[in-house]
């Protein structure tokens, strides 16, 4: 009996560490997208080994309970600088992100269904800036952000407008007549699946394990 007494203590205990209310609330979206324009005067940077049409990949992560700077009913600021969270694209050999500990905010306007992901980007191994990684996205439809709360889910890019109501903007200049530009396109931006439901699951079957070696004692 004391042996059962034992792991159920241990099993309540990991049902606790792993209770909804105790979820890690971070974001997670998977984003694929697509060069839509590119220009690197010279192939100065890049040298050619970025073109438009070149398929591009990656995340956006923000932590959901970040403070809203601005306070108000219908505009959501919201400042995760110097944090793990922020935007990573690849394309090819070459990684475009916001570092860790550089600026990244999120801006919300429910008024006109809008939000803008910005900050500045880690330098490329060549030496290349990047001044600036921003998404863009406006939603057609009217009350899609009912408030300027972080949202829990990805963006719903069908209920987003065509051309520049949904673009990624990547800027980096060397000097003031040399850089380069691209806008992306988004095609796809999905949730990623949050890794405590593995957790949940293995204590799912602990539980039920313990359910049935009671079951086999009692009997």
């Amino acid at each position: 009996m004391k042996k059962i007494a034992i792991i159920s203590i241990i099993l309540t205990m990991l049902l606790i560490a792993t209770a909804p209310s105790s979820f890690a609330e971070v974001v997670t979206i998977n984003i694929e997208a697509e060069i839509s324009d590119f220009h690197d005067l010279g192939d100065a940077i890049f040298g050619g080994a970025i073109n438009e049409g070149d398929y591009m990949w990656g995340q956006l992560t923000y932590e959901t309970t970040t403070p809203d700077l601005d306070g108000s009913f219908m505009y959501g600021l919201y400042d995760l600088s110097n944090t793990p969270y922020g935007m990573t694209l690849h394309t090819g050999s070459f990684t475009f992100m916001t570092p860790s500990d550089g600026s990244f905010f999120i801006g919300i306007n429910s008024y006109n269904n809008s939000m803008v992901y910005m900050g500045d980007g880690l330098p490329h191994s060549n030496g290349a800036p990047v001044d600036l990684l921003q998404w863009n996205i406006l939603y057609e439809t009217e009350n899609t952000l009912l408030s300027d709360a972080l949202p829990t889910t990805a963006p719903v890019l069908g209920d987003v407008g065509a051309g520049m109501d949904n673009i990624i903007t990547i800027q980096g200049y060397v000097s003031p007549t040399m850089g380069y530009s691209l806008l992306v396109s988004p095609t796809s931006a999905v949730l990623a699946p949050e890794p405590i439901s593995s957790t949940l699951f293995l204590v799912g079957g602990a539980a039920l394990g313990f359910r049935r070696f009671r079951k086999k004692i009692t009997n």
